[in-house]
């Protein structure tokens, strides 16, 4: 694991809190501070501390921060440990001085190289980090071996407590295998077979009952419509029934009478199956007009669970008999179909897997239980060839929506690689911040190869290791623009 060891030069910028302890005059007269900045992947350190001088105390100010928000840890047992050889001495804090800061000093009694470990208990979890360290018999002896590095002149001081307060973050990136990528426009499509559509048994106004957006998930046999007369005195729903009640009684009449004289032969056959045809035909209408009615009016309900994927009327509109108020995506599961120019052709059986977008919104059919289905053998008048993956429904997946599709080939190279989100451009130009230690920060310019979506392949400007901000980039490019470094301004 690669540690930032870096030696800075702060006099001008430490607050009096942040003084070294009076017993190391020497050290407290120059006051060059030692640094480490690591994490993994749950937890950012940045520890900053005096030199280590025989039996002169060392003060350190530990910041720790949680990587998933980002914000400053306040409940967690740091040990702080120094071990030359055999000898060892040893800190521990049950909890934070202020949030997101813990402060100790440790006063080491034995000359010699050995190791800085510290051991963060976080809700259970340990995380350990390591530096080598020495300990020198003077002040002057530790100058003679380091000096303190050269500044950058892209340099941006952003100290942790701005950090907290915003929307930021950061991560370590490395090589890996990066899949051939095929961007290309896509489609979310239902499955085939997968729609049931909600029609209007009869003329009528459209009242809402439980649910009124798209996405929306839906139970077989819940009510979501109802129809109703209101104050349209045409094509009454309550009319209508009645007059398809009456219309029953009588063909069931007819029938009845017919089934008693046919066995006399007083009517004839044709007569017979007319009047049972007509009461059949007066069964159905009725039974269309009367299911799912009440003096309400008809309730709309669908036969199976799925998602409300289309909401063809508004609250209050008249539909005729027969009209589509609404689809339903009865199935867990929907399609994505790719459309993928013919000169792709003969790398469309590599093909594994995809990422795609919605908006800002990126999605993984890694995450999706997705799959391939199929691709196409031949090339369309448009020259495009569909690629087809399925994967799982969810309510914000409406068919019919374009978005943007990164297909993902079997076949993959070594490259270094960093999440999208770090990446800036500037007419044209690509850059990120990396993080020197935990509160400074280099706009670096980088150049770039594929993307999936999701993570980018950088060519050149960038090492194994280095630590990049991934949210909040902004904050730093408007720091930068002011021109000066903000004071130091620790809460401590």
């Amino acid at each position: 694991m690669k540690r930032i060891y870096i030696l800075l030069i702060s006099a001008a910028f430490l607050l009096a809190g942040c003084q070294q302890s009076a017993e190391n005059t020497a050290v407290e007269a120059e006051n060059i501070k030692l640094s480490l900045t690591d994490l993994d992947e749950q937890v950012e350190i940045f520890a900053e501390y005096d030199p280590f001088i025989k039996d002169s105390a060392s003060s350190f100010t530990i910041h720790l921060t949680t990587l998933s928000d980002y914000k400053p840890v306040k409940n967690a047992k740091v040990t702080t440990s120094l071990v030359v050889g055999e000898s060892g001495i040893r800190k521990i804090l049950d909890s934070a001085t202020v949030p997101g800061i813990y402060k100790i000093s440790l006063s080491p009694k034995t000359l010699g190289k050995g190791v800085l470990t510290f051991d963060i208990n976080l809700n259970g979890t340990m995380h350990q980090f390591k530096v080598p360290a020495t300990v020198f018999a003077s002040y002057e002896e530790f100058k003679k071996q380091h000096q303190s590095p050269a500044t950058s002149a892209n340099e941006i001081a952003f100290l942790k407590e701005q950090s907290w307060k915003l929307d930021f973050g950061v991560t370590k990136i490395g090589s890996g295998s990066f899949s051939g990528v095929i961007k290309a426009p896509a489609t979310i499509t239902a499955a085939v077979g997968d729609q049931e559509s909600i029609v209007a048994p009869a003329a009528g106004v459209v009242k809402f009952l439980s649910v009124s957006t798209t996405g929306s998930p839906v139970r077989s046999g819940q009510t979501l419509f109802s129809i109703t007369a209101g104050n349209i005195t045409g094509d009454n729903l309550n009319t209508a029934v009645r007059e398809a009640k009456l219309s029953l009684d009588k063909a069931k009449a007819d029938y009845e009478r017919a089934k008693l004289l046919r066995p006399d032969q007083i009517i004839s056959e044709k007569d017979y199956q007319i009047a049972l045809n007509n009461y059949q035909l007066q069964q159905l209408n009725y039974q269309k007009l009367s299911r799912n009615f009440s003096g309400n009016g008809v309730m709309l309900k669908p036969t199976t669970s799925g998602y409300l994927t289309e909401l063809l009327v508004k609250e209050g509109d008249f539909v005729q008999m027969g009209q589509q108020l609404a689809s339903v995506s009865a199935s867990k599961k929907i399609q994505l179909t790719a459309e993928v120019p013919a000169a792709y052709a003969s790398q469309l059986s590599k093909i594994k897997s995809a990422n795609f977008k919605i908006g800002d919104q990126l999605y993984e059919l890694s995450t999706l239980n997705g799959k391939l289905l199929s691709y196409g053998r031949s090339v369309s008048a448009s020259g495009l060839i569909p690629v087809v993956f399925s994967l799982d429904n969810r309510g914000e997946f409406v068919p019919g929506i374009p978005v943007e599709a990164f297909l993902l080939s079997s076949s993959g190279v070594a490259a270094l690689q960093v999440p999208e989100t770090a990446i800036m451009e500037d007419q044209g130009n690509y850059f990120v911040y990396v993080q020197n230690d935990g509160e400074h920060f280099e706009r670096r310019g980088i150049q770039i190869g594929q993307s999936n979506g999701k993570m980018v392949e950088v060519t050149n400007g960038l090492k194994d290791g280095d630590i990049l901000v991934t949210k909040g980039a902004y904050y730093l490019k408007l720091a930068s623009s002011q021109g000066s470094a903000p004071a130091h301004g620790h809460e401590h």
